[in-house]
């Protein structure tokens, strides 16, 4: 069971004051994770770290938002950039 640190804030604009994580991927590859993808909402305005201390950890979904991923498959190597998406 994984435990998480939670607190209570007074706006959702709040996240923005939550440091941007840099996570070094390799020499030329590294990603950045604003505090609204690695902080989730539980019920009202309660937000809980979405990282863990388990090396078995994988990136997923709350830490690729807003980042476009490629594959190359033939050199097998991959990176992230962020996504340019315009909102509609």
């Amino acid at each position: 069971m994984q435990y998480h640190d939670c607190l209570r804030l007074q706006s959702e604009a709040e996240l923005a004051l939550f440091p941007v994580l840099r996570i070094e991927l390799g020499a030329h590859c590294a990603l950045e994770v604003p505090g609204e993808n690695y902080m989730f909402q539980t019920e009202g305005s309660v937000y809980c770290l979405g990282l863990y201390a388990d090396p078995t950890t994988v990136i997923g979904n709350n830490f690729l938002q807003g980042q476009s991923v490629v594959f190359d498959l033939e050199k097998q190597r991959w990176g992230v950039a962020p996504a340019n998406i315009s909102e509609r």
